[in-house]
């Protein structure tokens, strides 16, 4: 599933929303929004949060040291 389609979902169901980031040091490559940051405001990526879900970097980093997660800084496949 793209991330795009997995925003969708989100603005679809129009609960909470959130962005999907692909980014280097230099900027963001690609985004993906969905749903709501608050009761009326649209989710997109330069929506102000407090807080951001960080365990997915605490999943992706055994991946990554085991070789299951291979790319660049700009695109990443899981193999």
């Amino acid at each position: 599933m793209a991330a795009g389609e997995i925003a969708q979902g989100w603005t679809k169901e129009g609960g909470p929303g959130g962005a999907i980031l692909l980014f280097d040091a230099d900027d963001i490559r690609a985004e993906a929004c969905g749903g709501l940051a608050s009761l009326d405001l649209p989710f997109r990526a330069d929506t102000a949060v407090r807080f951001a879900v960080i365990s997915k970097h605490f999943l992706c980093g055994p991946f990554a040291a085991d070789g299951c997660i291979s790319g660049s800084t700009t695109r990443w496949a899981y193999t």
